[in-house]
């Protein structure tokens, strides 16, 4: 039934790892906006009963952003998701604020 929020930080963070775990196998739809800019909106299945986004992650064969290096966000960082039948994921992320 839509977009839920799984994250929103405020303020200036440097984040290391976004993997979400506990997935139901069906098809999710991930949102993630940094400062303002949709860095992705895309379908995934979740085929492994997680989805790594960003990071070394604890079960996650998927990755989603490509790099090993941790990013910032500046201002604010929105992550949202949207399953077709599960209501109970989980969010594992490593994120901590910068000045």
């Amino acid at each position: 039934a839509g977009l839920t929020t799984a994250i929103s930080l405020s303020g200036s963070f440097k984040i290391n790892l976004l993997e979400f775990i506990g997935l139901t196998n069906e098809q999710i739809t991930v949102k993630m906006t940094v400062d303002g800019d949709v860095i992705f909106n895309d379908t995934f299945t979740a085929d492994n009963a997680s989805l790594l986004l960003f990071g070394i992650g604890s079960q996650s064969q998927v990755v989603v952003l490509q790099n090993p290096e941790a990013f910032k966000c500046n201002s604010s960082l929105l992550l949202q998701i949207q399953t077709a039948t599960d209501n109970d994921v989980t969010l594992f992320y490593l994120a901590r604020p910068i000045k």
